[in-house]
């Protein structure tokens, strides 16, 4: 799939260049609660341009170099909307995600779908990693002596509780969360490629997602970084594991060339 995203960025490059509408002078935060909702697949949606998040940047960078511009942030906001809302625009067939889907996660229909969501929404690995914290934490905290515990009593992984107690000084009062409602958010859009969901549906479930996010969040950053605890804590993909977590950190950052930066999380008044 890379070949289409590399397609994908050369066409939002042109659009870049010939796009020249103004009119947000002065103002530095852009306000779209639609762009906002779908900004909370960012991590798998701009991971799959070039494969780093950089990339993106990189593009945005060198075709908008004056962050100070009248037209930049109209410019990012119809730029980062093209990328992040229903991202599967060139070279994915229905069948290739269908074949995705069911192999990531026996995904067949609609209505395994819907079941699918439901679980991430409720938190698939979040009970796991509460269970875990809360076993660190009745044997001691981060100084606990993993040798001590009873797992048969418990009944998990040896290797989960020594995760926690690894990251138990930065872990958040959510969690990992944000890592099942990224791939809620990223299943969606798969979703609406797929033909499972019409554009509607998808838009409302975002909506209530990003809902649901921010109860959960108030800032980018942490809602990044317990998504990158949560990847980090599943364990699999390894090979991809260090490229997520860069992409992460960036995406929480405060890079002038992200849209991140002028969308908060948390709605502006």
């Amino acid at each position: 799939m890379k070949q289409a995203h590399q397609l994908q960025l050369m066409l939002l490059t042109v659009a870049l260049l010939l796009s020249s509408c103004g009119g947000q002078s002065g103002k530095r935060v852009i306000k779209d609660e639609r762009l906002a909702s779908y900004m909370l697949a960012g991590v798998y949606t701009l991971t799959g341009y070039e494969g780093e998040a950089e990339g993106t940047i990189k593009m945005f960078k060198e075709n908008l170099p004056d962050t100070l511009a009248s037209e930049f942030l109209t410019q990012m906001q119809e730029g980062y909307t093209y990328l992040l809302i229903f991202p599967f625009k060139e070279g994915h067939s229905k069948s290739d995600i269908m074949r995705e889907f069911k192999k990531s996660w026996g995904i067949e229909n609609k209505e395994d779908l819907l079941a699918t969501l439901k679980e991430l929404k409720e938190g698939l690995h979040q009970p796991t990693f509460e269970k875990c914290v809360q076993i660190v934490k009745e044997n001691g905290g981060k100084e606990v002596d993993i040798n001590a515990i009873d797992f048969a009593k418990y009944d998990v992984d040896k290797e989960d509780v020594e995760f926690i107690i690894k990251n138990f000084d930065t872990i958040s009062p959510s969690g990992i969360k944000a890592w099942d409602y990224s791939r809620y958010a990223n299943n969606v859009n798969m979703a609406q490629a797929a033909g499972l969901l019409t554009e509607d549906e998808c838009d409302n479930m975002m909506k209530d997602l990003l809902t649901t996010v921010r109860a959960n969040y108030n800032d980018w950053k942490t809602y990044f970084a317990d998504f990158d605890m949560g990847r980090r804590f599943w364990g699999g993909d390894t090979e991809n594991a260090e490229m997520f977590s860069r992409n992460a950190a960036l995406l929480g950052s405060d890079n002038s060339y992200l849209i991140y930066k002028y969308i908060p999380l948390q709605a502006t008044e």
